[in-house]
């Protein structure tokens, strides 16, 4: 298995353990810098594997996060 598979593993993985999680919180689950985070999650979500949704900040002065699913359609068959 190459390196961008393991860490696209690992990063699902993760996600499906604490979804719905944020970028910076997969870069913590996983031991992965938050560049590769968002490459892997952005290709999660080009293949239709992984939802993003943005959260606004509760304050005005904080970045809204945005955080990541699987696709239920996806989790429910994967699951028995």
């Amino acid at each position: 298995m190459s390196d961008q598979a393991y860490n696209r593993l690992s990063v699902l993985k993760a996600l499906r353990a604490a979804e719905p999680v944020s970028r910076t919180d997969l870069a913590e689950l996983s031991g992965l810098n938050g560049g590769t985070i968002t490459a892997i999650v952005r290709d999660l979500v080009e293949r239709g594997l992984v939802i993003e949704e943005r959260v606004p900040s509760p304050t005005a002065d904080a970045r809204a996060s945005i955080f990541g699913s699987i696709r239920k359609a996806l989790s429910s068959q994967a699951r028995p």
